[in-house]
């Protein structure tokens, strides 16, 4: 039997068997979830072949600081996305057995059944590093719940929903906060991104 090698998601940041576009299996049903509901296209492997959409380029997370402004926007952005994460699980209070406290399950969750989830959209730069929009929350429902509609209509989807009591249990002005912020138009440079990957390697 031959031993699959373990690669890092480009989504979750997790050393995991690669299954598809550079995504875990979990990352990679999420990814293909959210294309079908925002009316995107899933091509098959095949079309993907003839796209030229099979292969990533390959980032190296750890590229010296130095050498970041050689980079285009977008892999610093894949960057600066990997190491939040790392950032986020550094600070995030930890119980005896290194789990997080999930708001969203409200179950203490070990680092590798943990998504960054954020509760405005992460394409939302005003918010998109915002330890407030932010938090470190079950890839399960991330994944799954991310995709099941509110009843309430008051959401985007069951696991905002369940993202929002979560919040509103711990600081109520946080989401009213963030509405506000949300409209800020930002827009990120690379010097911006570079900044925010040295904080987040510091932790």
């Amino acid at each position: 039997m031959i031993k699959q090698k373990k690669k890092i998601c480009i989504d979750c940041g997790d050393e995991h068997c690669i299954f598809s576009k550079g995504r875990c299996k979990v990352c990679s049903v999420r990814y293909n979830a959210s294309l079908s509901l925002s009316g995107g296209t899933v091509h098959s492997k095949g079309d993907r072949a003839k796209l030229g959409t099979t292969t990533h380029a390959r980032i190296d997370f750890n590229t010296p600081e130095e050498e970041l402004s050689s980079l285009s926007l977008s892999k610093l952005k894949r960057i600066c996305d990997f190491w939040f994460r790392f950032y986020l699980l550094s600070r995030a209070e930890k119980d005896s057995k290194g789990r997080v406290f999930c708001i969203v399950s409200e179950k203490w969750l070990y680092p590798s059944e943990l998504h960054v989830c954020h509760f405005k959209d992460r394409s939302i730069l005003s918010l998109r590093y915002s330890e407030d929009n932010c938090v470190l929350c079950s890839s399960e429902s991330n994944t799954w719940e991310a995709t099941l509609p509110d009843e309430t209509k008051e959401y985007k989807s069951l696991h905002h929903q369940k993202f929002a009591a979560g919040l509103l249990k711990k600081d109520k002005e946080k989401i009213k906060n963030m509405e506000l912020l949300a409209k800020n138009i930002v827009v990120y440079q690379k010097d911006d991104y570079i900044n925010q990957i040295i904080k987040f390697r510091k932790g």
